[in-house]
């Protein structure tokens, strides 16, 4: 973004985080007693801007959700949930998107769906930070980070197995 913050006023730094910066939790964060759409599109309601008709239903697409579309969040499984709050990240398309255990509580199918829309969000330019204890879902990554309490002990590039991620894992521990 090339933009030294601490020169940004509060409401400039609110702005940006609003406009280019996107957070996919475990915990889904949805509000219960809305629609699967205005869940969804609810950076236009809190915006006061009318809803991208056509960016919705290709997300909903997307994301395998047309049938759901006027059900509340409230009423949907963890994976359909989970599918919703990154649906918000794709309806927005922010510039960096931080996702914390997206795939923790998901069955396979669920945590497929997940992954393969971050990894296409990258491959689209996003910037996407992914904090995972899933070794397949960090195979993934163009780029491996391992903490271990809180510092960084080894970084890999693209194209690791889960095998070979598995065996710095051990001997990390192993080194404790």
């Amino acid at each position: 973004m090339g933009r030294d913050l601490n020169a940004l006023s509060p409401a400039k730094i609110a702005k940006l985080y609003r406009d280019k910066v996107g957070f996919v939790f475990q915990s889904y964060n949805l509000v219960p007693y809305l629609s699967v759409r205005e869940n969804i599109a609810i950076s236009d309601t809190l915006a006061g801007r009318r809803s991208d008709q056509r960016r919705l239903e290709e997300v909903l697409s997307r994301l395998r959700l047309e049938s759901r579309t006027n059900s509340l969040t409230s009423t949907l499984s963890g994976g359909e949930q989970q599918r919703v709050a990154l649906g918000r990240i794709l309806y927005r398309r922010p510039a960096i998107v931080f996702a914390d255990e997206p795939t923790g509580a998901l069955d396979t199918r669920s945590a497929s769906v997940v992954l393969y829309e971050l990894r296409r969000l990258a491959d689209e330019g996003a910037t996407v930070v992914l904090v995972t204890h899933d070794l397949n879902a960090a195979s993934l990554a163009d780029s491996v980070m391992i903490l271990r309490d809180g510092h960084i002990i080894s970084r890999l590039d693209s194209g690791i197995s889960s095998e070979i991620l598995l065996s710095i894992m051990n001997n990390a521990v192993e080194g404790e």
